[in-house]
């Protein structure tokens, strides 16, 4: 079949805002029957951890099973489904503007009923010291296997997707100014929640002297090792993280 595109770019949106207002105008109960509709006609059934690991393998053996052409295909294919437009800045933040008010809309419960289906939906699962290991050296190895013109296109394409834009300092002054401002704004309980949820997040285990020196030796080593093309790579990646803005 001929790949033809049915409805345009605009008709999309069209339509895409005609069902967000329909669903919109559903009562709470209508909203939970036609959940409970799409989930028996998809028949989900929740999967343990065991089953989501096994299936993620097959994927991957699956993928790597696939020739270059035919991985390029599925790629283009995937981009194609995703109708991926670029947004301007002012559309960026109009978005997140639209989706801030639709958050503090929310009732407490229902914002505690959609942090728990993302945290399930995520089904995060810590991985080994071994199995970082290894992840690390696989994707290193993928890498070394590109071509400089494969290299130099991601880069491109993962700064492209980070919107990333050089601060000058008047502005990076300014942002850190506003940042400060709406933490001296918070309660002494909203500061140590957000304390709190930080270090949950990160993960944070206090170090010994002996920890902090071997992993400090451990880190200069990993640096010595790479290339100076690479220590270049990883300075400039750095410093666009740090002028990058929202």
């Amino acid at each position: 079949m001929a790949n033809t595109t049915f409805f345009t770019q605009e008709e999309r949106a069209i339509l895409s805002q005609r069902g967000k207002d329909a669903w919109n105008n559903l009562s709470e109960e209508e909203k939970q029957a036609r959940i409970a509709k799409s989930k028996e006609n998809n028949h989900q059934t929740p999967m343990t951890d065991e089953q989501r690991a096994e299936l993620s393998a097959q994927g991957k053996a699956r993928w790597e099973a696939l020739s270059e052409d035919e991985k390029a295909e599925l790629i283009a294919k995937s981009k194609a489904n995703n109708n991926q437009t670029p947004m301007t800045d002012e559309q960026r933040q109009a978005a997140s503007e639209a989706g801030k008010a639709r958050w503090a809309s929310l009732s407490e419960d229902e914002k505690a009923e959609l942090i728990a289906k993302s945290k399930a939906n995520n089904t995060q699962t810590p991985m080994t010291d071994e199995q970082r290991a290894e992840a690390s050296q696989r994707g290193k190895d993928a890498w070394a296997s590109l071509s400089e013109d494969e290299k130099q296109a991601r880069i491109a394409k993962s700064k492209e997707n980070n919107h990333q834009t050089p601060m000058t300092d008047e502005q990076r002054a300014e942002a850190s100014a506003k940042a400060k401002a709406a933490w001296n704004n918070l309660s002494d309980e909203e500061k140590a929640a957000r304390i709190e949820k930080s270090k949950g997040n990160n993960k944070q285990v206090a170090m010994t002297p002996e920890q902090r020196a071997e992993a400090s030796r451990k880190a200069k080593d990993a640096w010595n090792n790479l290339s100076d093309e690479e220590k270049a790579e990883r300075m400039a990646k750095t410093k666009a993280g740090m002028f990058k803005t929202a």
